[in-house]
């Protein structure tokens, strides 16, 4: 058995091209205050403001709602590589003739290499691509210029059980900038970011000071030098280790989420996604949730329908009645009752398991046995 991949988490970053006002969030280098920011209220009244600070945390205790209901920030830019960079068809050759199984784990299993292969290919194409989002820098609303993210990092990460304890949390490696193209790519990221902020007319009046990376760090040894120490290998945004591709490019889960060789085992989470998409993967997720119980009912009403020719509507509480089978919804099973002796069908998240209801020989319904061929899971 092999443990696929990690897709490595979007590295993100804290460049520090700093606006005018005191007390930023945090980042990685100490701001002071510069000079002309005017939006009020702004995130750095939640430390400068006692008063917005305590008006900001009764809001978000009485009813989830204010400042504090905002994640990292408020507004947010995604622009494909051939917007922020000059070299987007070099970056792109350069991975497309890389020999990429170089940079994977020299253990990595045949399969999951082809795989690694193809979506360097697809992301060589990306890279070409008006269409794709690379850069996503997240703006707070405050004197900080935000976190800088590279939405699809060529670097992979593994995850494994540990053989020293079974029971323990899986042992993780993100293996950030593992892939030589990472750190030009983030360089890139970088110039275009400072670009924005210092040589931009419409934010000059903002009047940003850089202090982190630096003026003086302008070749792409610096910047990675930079990135060493700087980088954070993670924005929380891990997938790909149940990824849905081919089993011969090491592939976990089929079109339909259903686990190759195991029997009704299906995977609904971010594990699916193969690679980082060039969006946020909480909005991903439920997506793919949507569309895999919208599957699931559909089969659920194949499957019934093949058995007993009964008409399967998802619009009502009671689904149908087909034959010796009694169908209902799932919020019918919590909040009705049933006929003795008829069976019930349940809409479970993974599966639905058509059972009868306890009987006994003096009620005219139908016995378990009867019913048991139609337990199963799809």
């Amino acid at each position: 058995m092999y443990v696929h991949p990690l897709t490595s988490p979007p590295p993100f970053l804290f460049p520090t091209f700093l606006f005018s006002h005191s007390s930023p969030p945090p980042s990685l280098t100490p701001s002071h205050p510069v000079r002309n920011l005017k939006l009020k209220p702004s995130s750095d009244d939640l430390y400068s403001n006692q008063t917005f600070a305590n008006w900001a945390s009764t809001m978000w205790s009485t009813n989830k709602t204010g400042p504090y209901s905002l994640a990292t920030g408020n507004a947010a830019a995604f622009l494909s590589f051939p917007v922020i960079s000059t070299r987007w068809a070099e970056l792109a050759t350069a991975l497309t003739t890389q020999n990429h199984s170089a940079y994977l784990p020299p253990d990595t299993h045949p399969t999951v290499a082809a795989g690694y292969s193809v979506q360097m290919k697809s992301l060589a194409t990306a890279l070409r691509s008006n269409g794709t989002a690379f850069f996503n820098l997240v703006m707070s609303g405050g004197a900080s210029s935000g976190v800088l993210v590279d939405l699809h990092p060529l670097s992979r990460g593994t995850v494994n059980i540990d053989p020293a304890n079974l029971g323990k949390e899986p042992l993780v490696d993100y293996r950030v900038l593992t892939n030589p193209l990472d750190p030009l790519i983030m360089a890139d990221i970088l110039r275009f970011t400072r670009r924005y902020h210092m040589d931009n007319p419409m934010t000059k009046d903002l009047g940003a000071t850089e202090f982190a990376p630096g003026k003086g760090v302008t070749t792409d040894k610096q910047f990675a030098d930079y990135l060493v120490e700087a980088l954070s290998p993670s924005y929380y945004h891990p997938v790909g280790t149940c990824a849905m591709m081919p089993r011969e490019l090491g592939g976990v889960v089929d079109e339909q989420l259903r686990v190759y060789g195991v029997q009704g085992l299906r995977v609904v989470d971010a594990s699916v996604i193969s690679t980082i998409p060039g969006a946020n993967t909480c909005q991903t997720t439920y997506a793919i949730a949507e569309k895999v119980s919208a599957l699931l009912l559909k089969k659920m009403g194949e499957m019934l329908t093949g058995i007993t020719g009964c008409r399967f509507d998802q619009g009502g509480v009671r689904v149908g009645l087909c034959g010796k089978v009694e169908i209902l919804s799932r919020e019918a099973v919590n909040v009705g009752s049933y006929p003795k002796g008829r069976a019930k069908a349940v809409i479970f998240p993974m599966c639905s398991i058509i059972q009868s209801l306890p009987t006994n020989n003096s009620h005219q319904g139908y016995t378990k046995d009867e019913i048991k061929p139609y337990h199963q899971c799809i």
